[in-house]
C-alpha cells in the first residue's frame, strides 16, 4: 500500500525515528485512519526517554503514540458501524472480549488487554489502524486538536466520576495534563471547592484558568497543611491523586477528611509505604485504583461534557508542532513547562473556532508570537551604533558587552582591516558567481590550502556560514543506509543537517559514553555509522570528550565527526580546535570549523581528507548553489589564520579571564552549570525570571543575553556571559557587581542561586 511517515520506536534507548514505513495493512474488522492530528501523554514520555517502565513494557520497534483524531479513510469487509470519510478518535485498550472481566462490563481491567501505541502500533504516523469495535465517531465540528485528547480525558472523567462528586471539596495532586483535566472536570461536574496541588508553578497558572478555585504549591508550602486549612481542617472529601509520586501519595492520604474517597490514577516509579491503619482503616477510606477508562461507559460521559461544551480544553493546548519537530516537543513535554503538546500531521489541519472555513493567514505565527510574550521569550534585535568591542554603543549608551562571540578582539584588528581593504581594490567586491563556475579566486584556494595545513588535514573547504557547512557535509556524507548517532544538546546547525538527510538517527545523552556505547552497539548493521559533537557546547560551555568517543569509535568502525565552532580560536595550540587539543591528529575523520567567532570574519570550513572534498563539490548543495565568499571576507579569513598562529598570548588571556570571571560568579552563589570555558552561563531556569535578570543588567550597563526556550529547555533558562580575551580585569570586576545587584534585585535571590 506503499509508505508513510512514522515516528518510530527502534532502539532501546532514548529518542525516537522520523521515517518512512509502510502504510499498515487493515483487516476485515479493522479501520484505516488518516491521522490528523496527534497529543504526546505521559506514556509517550516514558517511551521516547525510555525509562525502566518502558523498557519492561514496550514491543520495539514499534510505531508509537495513541492520542488521535482523523478521518476513515478505508474499512474491512465486515465493517457496518463505520464509514469512510466520518470523523473519529478511538479507545486505546485493545481487549479480548471473551474473558470474565470483559463479559462483566470491566472490560478496562481485561488481562489480555494489548495497549495501542505500546504492545500495539499507534498513531504517530500519517495513517494507522483500529479495530472498528474500538471506534468513537466525532462531530465534524469538533476541531482535530480537540478531538485527540479525548483519550487522556476520558482518564480525568473515569477518575473524578468514580463517586459522588457533588458539593465536595476536592483536592486534585498532580497537574499534568490529565490532572488539570480532572480540574476542569470536577467543577463542571458540581464539586463544592476544587483545590489544585503541584511543584510546577506553571501549570498551577493553567489550573486555575481549568476550573479550579485553589492553586497550591507543595514546593512552598506544605500541601497537607495547606488543603486542611482550606477545609477548615476537616480534610479533602475527594482526593485525586494523578502524579503517582510517593510523596505525594502519601500526602494525600493524610489530608484526605474521615470517609473520603481517594482514587489514584498516577503510577509510582517505585514502592509506597502507607501507615494502612492510621491512613486507611481507621479514616474508613474508600480507596480505587483507576485504569484507563470504562469501556465504553466513560466515553458517552466525556462526549456529553465536550459536545455540550461543559468543559473548554482550547486553553489546555499550550503548544502545537508538525511531526517533524518531534525533537523539540518531546524536549518541552519533559520540562514540564507546557499544558497539552498536539502535532498538527498536514497542513489542511488547523485550529479553527466551529463551523469557521480556513484562509490563508499569519494567525498561527501571531498566536505563537503573542504566547512567547506571555512567558517572556519575546525580544527584538538590538542594532547597536558602533563597531565590536568589549564596550559598545546601544539606543545611545555604551554598555559593557558580555555576549559576543569576538573571543580573541579579531574583528578590529589592523592585519584583518587591511587585508580586507586590500582585496577590494584588488578583486572588487563580489564573486560573481558559484565556486564551480567562476567563483573561485586565487585567494579562496589559498585560504583553503592554509586553512588545511593549520588544521593538520590533507585538505579543507571552505561553506559561506558554519551553520551551511553542517548542513552541506551531513546531507551529503550520509545516506539511508546509515545512520547518525548526535549528542543530545548539539548545536541546532548539526540538527538541521541531519534532518536533511535520510540516514537513521540516534541520540545519546549528553557526554554519556555508555549510552553511546550502547547505541554503537545496536548500529553494527548500518553501512556508515557518523557519531556527531560538537567541540565546545555553545549553550553550557562545557567541552566534549574527543578521546573517549575516538576510542569508541574505533572500537566500532565509525566515523567522528567534530564541530569545532566555539573551539576554534580556542582549544589547541594557536586555537587549533579540540582535535589539536586532544591530540587526535588524523583520528577525527571531519572537523567543522568557524571562521567568525574568535577567527573575527564570517564563514565556516570543513578540514578532511582529499577525497572527502573532493565529493563535498561535486553534492554539498550550500556549495554548489551560494556565490562564493567575497573577495574581503576571504582575504580576511586568510589574514586572520595567519594572526592567530602568533596568538598564543591573546589565548592564555582569555582562559586566565574566563577563569577568573567564573569562580568570582561562582563564588556569588550563582549555578554556572557545566562550565569550564570562556562561555559562562547562570543558570535561572524560568523564561519570565531568565529575561528580567538580563533586562537588569543592562539598566546596570552590561548587555549580558538571556537565551529560553526553544534554544534551551523550558526551565534552563540561562543569563550567557562570554568572557574575551580584550576584556580587563575592571571590565569584569564591573559586570560581577552590576550582576550581584541584579540578582538581588530581581527579588528572589534563593531562586537564582545555589
Amino acid at each position: 500500500m506503499g509508505t508513510m511517515r512514522g515516528l518510530v520506536k527502534e532502539q532501546r534507548a532514548f529518542g525516537a525515528v522520523l521515517r518512512e514505513v509502510p502504510i499498515p495493512v487493515y483487516g476485515p474488522d479493522e479501520v484505516l485512519v488518516r491521522v490528523k492530528t496527534t497529543s504526546i501523554c505521559g506514556t509517550d514520555l516514558h517511551i521516547y526517554q525510555w525509562d525502566s517502565w518502558a523498557e519492561q513494557t514496550v514491543v520495539t520497534p514499534i510505531v508509537f503514540g495513541h492520542e488521535f483524531a482523523g478521518i476513515v479513510e478505508a474499512v474491512g469487509d465486515r465493517v457496518t458501524n463505520v464509514k469512510p470519510g466520518e470523523h473519529i478518535s478511538a479507545e486505546g485498550h485493545i481487549v479480548c472480549g471473551i474473558c470474565k472481566a470483559c463479559r462483566t462490563g470491566n472490560a478496562h481491567v481485561c488481562p489480555n488487554t494489548r495497549s495501542f501505541g505500546i504492545t500495539a502500533p499507534g498513531c504517530f504516523a500519517d495513517y494507522t489502524v483500529v479495530k472498528a469495535t474500538n471506534v468513537i465517531h466525532n462531530a465534524p465540528d469538533l476541531p482535530f486538536e480537540l478531538a485527540c485528547l479525548q483519550d487522556p480525558l476520558g482518564n480525568a472523567v473515569q477518575t473524578v466520576l468514580s463517586g459522588d462528586i457533588v458539593g465536595k471539596s476536592v483536592a486534585v495532586i498532580g497537574t499534568g495534563p490529565i490532572g488539570l483535566m480532572a480540574a476542569a472536570v470536577a467543577k463542571a461536574c458540581g464539586a463544592g471547592m476544587v483545590m489544585a496541588v503541584d511543584v510546577n508553578a506553571y501549570r498551577l497558572g493553567l489550573a486555575l484558568k481549568m476550573g479550579a478555585d485553589i492553586a497550591i504549591n507543595s514546593k512552598e508550602t506544605s500541601m497537607v497543611q495547606a488543603i486542611m486549612q482550606h477545609t477548615g481542617g476537616e480534610g479533602a472529601e475527594v482526593v485525586l491523586e494523578m502524579s503517582g509520586h510517593p510523596d505525594a501519595i502519601r500526602g494525600g492520604f493524610e489530608a484526605a477528611a474521615p470517609a473520603a474517597r481517594v482514587s489514584l490514577l498516577g503510577i509510582p516509579a517505585r514502592e509506597v509505604t502507607l501507615d494502612l491503619a492510621r491512613h486507611i482503616i481507621f479514616k474508613g477510606l474508600h480507596v480505587e485504583g483507576i485504569t484507563g477508562r470504562r469501556m465504553y461507559h466513560t466515553w458517552y460521559q466525556l462526549k456529553g461534557l465536550l459536545d455540550r461544551s461543559r468543559i473548554d480544553l482550547k486553553q489546555l493546548v499550550s503548544h502545537t508542532f508538525t511531526l517533524e519537530q518531534y525533537e523539540e516537543a518531546f524536549a518541552l513535554g519533559a520540562s514540564g513547562q507546557c499544558g497539552k503538546i498536539v502535532f498538527y500531521h498536514d497542513r489542511d489541519t488547523h485550529s479553527t473556532s466551529k463551523g469557521s472555513k480556513f484562509m490563508a493567514n499569519w494567525n498561527l505565527l501571531r498566536d505563537e508570537l503573542e504566547q512567547a510574550k506571555r512567558e517572556g521569550r519575546h525580544r527584538t534585535i538590538s542594532v547597536w551604533e558602533s563597531r565590536p568591542g568589549t564596550w559598545m554603543t546601544l539606543n545611545g549608551r555604551r554598555l559593557l558587552q558580555m555576549s559576543s562571540n569576538n573571543y580573541l578582539g579579531l574583528t578590529d584588528h589592523p592585519d584583518l582591516k587591511e587585508a580586507a581593504i586590500r582585496a577590494v581594490e584588488q578583486y572588487g567586491v563580489g564573486g560573481g558567481s558559484v565556486r564551480t563556475i567562476t567563483g573561485t579566486l586565487d585567494i579562496h584556494d589559498r585560504l583553503e590550502r592554509e586553512l588545511a595545513r593549520f588544521k593538520g588535514t590533507e585538505a579543507a573547504l571552505v561553506f559561506q556560514s558554519g551553520f551551511t557547512t553542517n548542513q552541506g557535509v551531513l546531507s551529503s556524507v550520509l545516506g539511508p543506509d546509515d545512520v547518525v548517532i548526535s549528542d543530545e544538546l548539539n548545536h541546532a546547525s548539526i540538527i538541521d543537517g541531519i534532518r536533511l538527510t535520510k540516514a537513521h538517527r540516534r541520540i545519546f545523552a549528553h557526554k554519556d559514553m555508555d549510552q553511546l556505547e550502547a547505541v554503537l552497539k545496536d548500529c553494527a548493521g548500518f553501512k556508515k555509522r557518523v557519531v556527531v559533537t560538537d567541540g565546545v557546547f555553545s549553550m553550557d560551555g562545557d567541552i566534549a570528550p574527543p578521546p573517549h568517543i575516538v576510542e569508541l569509535a574505533e572500537k566500532y568502525d565509525a566515523f567522528v565527526y567534530v564541530d569545532d565552532a566555539h573551539a576554534s580560536g580556542v582549544l589547541g595550540k594557536n586555537g587549533k580546535g579540540s582535535t589539536d587539543h586532544f591530540g587526535l591528529h588524523g583520528r577525527v575523520h571531519i572537523q567543522v570549523g568557524t571562521l567568525s567567532k574568535a577567527v573575527g570574519a564570517v564563514g565556516g570550513y570543513v578540514a578532511c581528507e582529499q577525497i572527502l572534498k573532493d565529493y563535498l563539490i561535486h553534492k554539498a548543495r550550500p556549495f554548489l548553489f551560494s556565490t562564493s565568499q567575497t573577495p574581503a571576507v576571504a582575504t580576511t579569513c586568510l589574514a586572520a589564520i595567519q594572526v592567530l598562529q602568533q596568538s598564543g598570548e591573546r589565548i592564555e588571556k582569555l582562559w586566565a579571564n574566563a577563569a577568573y570571571f567564573r569562580s568570582k560568579v561562582q563564588a556569588l552563589g550563582f549555578d554556572t552549570g557545566a562550565s569550564e570555558t570562556p562561555i559562562v552561563p547562570v543558570i535561572v531556569g524560568d523564561p519570565a525570571k531568565t529575561m528580567r535578570l538580563s533586562d537588569l543588567m543592562l539598566e546596570e550597563g552590561v548587555y549580558a543575553q538571556g537565551i529560553v526556550y526553544p534554544t534551551v529547555a523550558m526551565d534552563k533558562g540561562r543569563v550567557r556571559f562570554i568572557v574575551t580575551a580584550g576584556h580587563t580585569q575592571e571590565d569584569l570586576d564591573y559586570a560581577l557587581n552590576a550582576l550581584e545587584r541584579s540578582g538581588k534585585r530581581l527579588g528572589r535571590w534563593d531562586s537564582i542561586v545555589e
